[in-house]
């Protein structure tokens, strides 16, 4: 996949971004008195400088977030496992920079996650068992990040809004002196501003995550109505099939009784009830 088609896809992402998620990304460009009227298109390229892979890679570079460059980028994957990457780091980053009450609210809402995943709340303990459900996969990070948000009650502006108004952002840029990295003559690029940097692509992982999250939800729910239509069809034949057992249970009983009277050879009460019975079988079935 050229770089062209992922900056489409990430456009794409944007134009999915909810009004606290877009808040977040516009509060990332500065103080354009135009901004709220900024497309998707226009929006990325105030903030990615058209090529997204390279603001990702800038970003995991400034987070010391280890990743190949010799890597095929080509590939969508690639792209989101960094992002996963990333994420984690932000949040490994964040968790130490709680308070001590909340970490231990937090820690609480890490071992019932972990709980839901099959693992031993006694193996969760701090940042270590923190990294433990976060690299789960699947939504486990984004469920760490929506509890964390809870915990420190942020709001509902996202994990990109949070980073840029704690205390973390600065620990995370740390002092003037990062260009002696070469991690912008690398790709090319003048200083970045990390203090939109940064949120930016949190956020834009983040409405990843979400609309992933909403997808499971929505599938899962759909299989929870169609397996309450089942319960509800099975619950409805088994109601009709009670009085077919009664009905069967006085048909075989008359046979009986003209049996005994005499009124019925025993071959022909044998070849009805064995009528009545199939007939009754075959209601019971399509019913």
């Amino acid at each position: 996949m050229s770089s062209e088609n992922i900056n489409t896809r990430i456009v794409s992402l944007i134009k999915s971004a909810n009004d606290n998620e877009r808040s977040v990304l516009l509060s990332s460009i500065g103080n354009r008195r135009d901004k709220s009227t900024l497309s998707a298109e226009q929006l990325f390229d105030e903030l990615f400088r058209s090529n997204y892979m390279i603001s990702l890679k800038i970003v995991a570079k400034k987070l010391e977030v280890p990743f190949q460059e010799n890597k095929n980028w080509n590939y969508m994957s690639s792209l989101i496992e960094l992002e996963e990457d990333i994420l984690r780091k932000i949040l490994k980053l964040s968790y130490e920079n709680m308070a001590k009450d909340e970490r231990a609210k937090f820690d609480d809402k890490v071992k019932d996650i972990a709980a839901q995943q099959g693992i031993s709340s006694q193996k969760i303990i701090g940042a270590a068992g923190l990294m433990t459900v976060a690299n789960l996969g699947g939504f486990s990070t984004y469920m760490l990040m929506s509890s964390f948000l809870s915990v420190v009650s942020f709001g509902t502006l996202g994990f990109g809004a949070y980073t840029a108004a704690s205390s973390l952002l600065s620990t995370i840029i740390g002092p003037v002196g990062w260009t002696a990295l070469g991690i912008y003559a690398v790709y090319k690029w003048t200083q970045p501003d990390f203090k939109k940097l940064i949120p930016a692509v949190i956020t834009v992982a983040l409405i990843r995550k979400r609309l992933e999250y909403e997808k499971e939800q929505k599938r899962l729910a759909q299989e929870r109505r169609k397996l309450a239509e089942k319960e509800r069809r099975i619950a409805e034949r088994k109601r009709l099939r009670r009085p077919l057992r009664v009905e069967l249970k006085e048909n075989l009983k008359i046979i009986y009784k003209e049996v005994i009277l005499g009124v019925m050879t025993f071959e022909k009460a044998v070849m009805a009830a064995g009528f009545i019975v199939f007939v009754m079988l075959i209601i019971a079935w399509f019913v």
